[in-house]
């Protein structure tokens, strides 16, 4: 089921809860859409060159977009991290009780999140994030590759690796 609204522009958005099932094409076209909506005036391909290291999350934490350095980052290819629930690919280290929940997340605002990568293998055996991951493609073995967010406002969200 597609809803059809108005950014703030004037540029017609459509949400869509099939996001995952439409493969990675449909997913960016939906983020040039929440990208127009939001007047930034970026394409999707220049938030990718701006920030290589980025990730961008749906209302349903789903990756829409990552920055084009992330993936080696993490040791995956692009294709397996857009499209899944950010929970698969990324979990929150600190502060420790946060969650992949947006009124947590709110109330925690002023706190730095620190992530680090969901291996596969975490994946597949159900653990969901709960085993120490190490260093990812890029690490240097020096411990995990670490990224943390800072949150400013509602729709101001910048983040930035931290190795």
């Amino acid at each position: 089921r597609r809803r059809i609204r108005q950014g703030s522009n004037g540029a017609k958005v459509s949400n869509s809860n099939t996001t995952t099932n439409k493969g990675s094409g449909h997913v960016r076209g939906l983020t040039d859409q929440l990208l127009a909506a939001y007047d930034l005036g970026l394409s999707s391909s220049k938030v990718r060159q701006i920030f290589p290291y980025h990730v961008m999350l749906d209302r349903h934490f789903v990756v829409l977009q990552v920055g084009r350095r992330l993936p080696e980052l993490l040791g995956r290819d692009e294709s397996d991290i857009v499209g899944r629930p950010v929970m698969s690919v990324l979990r929150i280290v600190k502060p420790v009780l946060a969650e992949w929940d947006w009124g947590m997340m709110q109330k925690l605002s002023d706190q730095i999140f620190f992530l680090a990568p969901v291996l596969k293998e975490e994946n597949n055996n159900g653990i969901g994030g709960s085993k120490h991951s190490g260093g990812g493609a890029g690490g240097g073995g020096g411990g995990p590759s670490r990224m943390h967010i800072k949150t400013g406002g509602h729709h101001n969200r910048e983040s930035f690796l931290d190795r």
